[in-house]
Formats: C-alpha cells, sequence, structure tokens
C-alpha cells in the first residue's frame, strides 16, 4: 500500500519486526491507502498454572462449586492458548482473528465472575511480560495488573493488524471497516492509558516495572497513530466516492495535521530516552513523510480545481 505519488519502497528497516523494533510493515495490493505500520505484539514471557494455584485459594473443609471448578480450568487453557498465538511468526500466521478472540476471551474471563473477585496477589505467582523489541528484562508482577494491561494492549494490536488486512481486500466497504477497527486499536490503547493511571499505580506496578509498550508516551503515541489511520481511511472514502474537490482538500489538510500531531506524540516518546527512540525514530520519520504527502496531495486537488475552472473560463471566451 502506498500514497499516491509516492514512490513504491520498501520501509526502512527498522519498521519491520525482527530487526528490533516493536513495528513491522505489511505491504498491500490496495494503491489507495499508504504502508501501515502495525506495533508488534508483546508475549508472555513463561507460563503459571493459574488453575492450580487458583484452586490452593479455597479452604479445604469447603465445597468446591463445579462452576469454579470449570472457570480455574478454562482460564488456565486460555492463557496457554493466548501464549502459543502471540508466538506465533506472523509473517507467516493469517487468521489474526482468531488470536484477537483469544485474547478477548481470556481477558473477559479474567475480569468476571467468579475469578474477578479473586485477589490474584494472593496466588503469589509472577506474571512475567516481555517487550516485542527484546529491549529489556521480562516485566513482571503479582498483581495481575501487568498481565491485564498486556492483554488489553494486544487486544489493541490485533484491531490493527485486522484493520491492515481489510485495506488489502477489495471489499467495497474496506475503508469503513478499516476505520473501525484503527478506533477500536485506539481505544484499547487508551483503556491501558486509564488502567494503569487510575488502577495499575495504586496497586503497586509503577512505570518502571512494566514493559516499554505500557509507558504512557508509547500508549499516547499508538493512539494518535491510530486515529490518524482511521481518519485517512475517512479522506479515502470520500476520493472513492467521488465527494467535491472542497471536501476532499480539507480532508487532505485534517489527515496531514493528525499526522503530524502523531510525530510529535512519537518524538515525545523518543524524548524520554526510556528505549523508545529504538522503537519509534524510523516510525516518526515515516509519518514526517506522509504529512508532506497529505499536504501535497491537498494542494494538488485545489490546484487542480482551480486549473479546471481556468479551462473552462476560456473555453467560455473562445
Amino acid at each position: 500500500m502506498q500514497f499516491e505519488g509516492e514512490s513504491r519502497k520498501r520501509a526502512p528497516d527498522g519498521l519491520i519486526r525482527g530487526t528490533g523494533t516493536c513495528t513491522k510493515s505489511l505491504e498491500a495490493a490496495s494503491e489507495d491507502m499508504p504502508t501501515v505500520e502495525c506495533p508488534a505484539y508483546t508475549r508472555i514471557a513463561e507460563d503459571v498454572e493459574l488453575g492450580k494455584n487458583l484452586m490452593k485459594l479455597l479452604p479445604p473443609s469447603e465445597s468446591v462449586s463445579r462452576q469454579f471448578i470449570t472457570a480455574c480450568n478454562t482460564l488456565n487453557l486460555q492463557r496457554q492458548e493466548v501464549r502459543r498465538s502471540l508466538d506465533r511468526d506472523w509473517n507467516q500466521q493469517v487468521h489474526r482473528a482468531a488470536t484477537q478472540d483469544s485474547l478477548v476471551k481470556y481477558y473477559a474471563h479474567l475480569t468476571t465472575p467468579p475469578l474477578s473477585v479473586v485477589d490474584l496477589a494472593r496466588l503469589n505467582v509472577k506474571f512475567k511480560w516481555k517487550d516485542s523489541i527484546g529491549y529489556s528484562k521480562a516485566a513482571r508482577d503479582i498483581s495481575g495488573e501487568l498481565e491485564k494491561n498486556n492483554l488489553i494492549y494486544n487486544i489493541g494490536v490485533a484491531s490493527s493488524y485486522l484493520a491492515t488486512e481489510v485495506l488489502q481486500s477489495d471489499n467495497a466497504s474496506r475503508f469503513v471497516i478499516a476505520k473501525r477497527h484503527f478506533e477500536e486499536a485506539a481505544g484499547a490503547f487508551w483503556h491501558v492509558r486509564q488502567r494503569i493511571m487510575h488502577e495499575s499505580a495504586p496497586a503497586g506496578l509503577t512505570a518502571d516495572k512494566m514493559n516499554l509498550e505500557l509507558r504512557i508516551e508509547s500508549l499516547d503515541a499508538l493512539i494518535a497513530v491510530m486515529l490518524s489511520y482511521a481518519l485517512r481511511c475517512v479522506y479515502e472514502k470520500a476520493k472513492m466516492d467521488n465527494s467535491p474537490p472542497k471536501i476532499l482538500a480539507r480532508l487532505a489538510h485534517k489527515v496531514a495535521a493528525s499526522y503530524n500531531a502523531s510525530a510529535g506524540c512519537m518524538q515525545e516518546a523518543v524524548r524520554m530516552k526510556q528505549g523508545l527512540d529504538k522503537m519509534y525514530t524510523s516510525w516518526q520519520q515515516v509519518m514526517q513523510t506522509f504529512v508532506s504527502v497529505m499536504q501535497g496531495d491537498a494542494d494538488g486537488i485545489v490546484c487542480a480545481k482551480y486549473l479546471e475552472f481556468e479551462y473552462e473560463y476560456y473555453l467560455a471566451q473562445t
């Protein structure tokens, strides 16, 4: 996928997962949208026996309900499925919707009764997660907050991948569907941000105990980028519908402004000097290029319309 007028080339190596960054490029057949850079999944560092440990919390003399036993066993299986899904080679994996489904089910099971009332800190189990770039040691936490935050973060990542898959298709509604997925991704990252500020911090999970993707500056950048992609889908849909040049030019200017703001958020993440420079520097450069292209697109629409009026005036005078 690329911009109109943009030279076709591979994204910089810094944007491909496996070269030490958190992003990778997905080339699409569609010529309407640019190459979309998606954040990479974080990984579960090691397995834990949630089911057995949850059962230990019950007094020996208490009769265990079938519902709780089933919930514990199911939770353990769901976590194993999530780990297998996140460890797959995503250059080969096609059915990303299945991973999003496993993430959503595990998170929902973990945060609804009967398991939501369990204080996971009492399990004395360390939940360990690795960042996507291998920059630092695995983050660890016993409260369960790290686990929940990474699950929501990965749900957002999955939504961004689903958006790119739709954009690669010839579905007539691809821009509408992709816009919804990008907005879902932004919503997931925003939800993680809110949890970190209002729930994780009181539970003792501070920034230095989380993987890099869960830092506030990193999440702010991801939210801004996903919303920029959603707005770009609005512009491409309007262009596909042959909307009036005035509307297209206005939308193009808005997309350029949104990309510019996203680049600023990534610059702020880089400024924090917590390893994010390794993750976002190249992506920031791509976003700034997008700004120039969209601004040129907007100016070109206005210029083309002006020349059209000039030509019509010339014909009227001859």
